[in-house]
């Protein structure tokens, strides 16, 4: 019966210890998705948007988009303006640096490099928002 007592206790223990991981699991995610992100997988970045000199949208999924609002307006970026960037890892992060690339001719060269910010995950409608504001100025 002891024995008994002692399985049932553990098992017990170990549901406990599994909801709380849970519950705590959720809460992180829920307070995750309320921060601002440093990075952002290069192999996930599927389309790059340049909204003005100061805001750039990376899509990363069908329906998943990131904001980098610059922590500097960056002189030489326009709205469809193409860019660059280069990391030593496989994340594009808050402390890289995108440079624009400017069309001359046929090729390109590069222009002004300017500092990133934070990733903000944000809407599709959000973007057509902030466009909408940009053209209203």
């Amino acid at each position: 019966m002891r024995n008994l007592k002692h399985i049932h206790l553990n098992a017990f223990l170990v549901f406990a210890v599994y909801c709380f991981n849970f519950s705590t699991a959720i809460a992180q995610e829920t307070d995750d998705a309320d921060k601002d992100m440093s990075c952002i997988s290069t192999s996930s970045i599927k389309q790059v948007d340049i909204i003005d000199n100061s805001n750039v949208v990376f899509r990363t999924g069908v329906n998943d988009y990131y904001l980098n609002t610059l922590p500097r307006v960056c002189n030489g970026l326009k709205f469809n303006d193409s860019i660059m960037y280069s990391t030593s890892t496989n994340r594009l992060c808050n402390v890289d640096v995108i440079t624009v690339m400017d069309k001359a001719g046929p090729d390109f060269h590069t222009g002004p490099s300017c500092g990133l910010g934070y990733f903000a995950s944000i809407s599709k409608e959000e973007i057509n928002e902030l466009k909408g504001n940009l053209g209203s100025e």
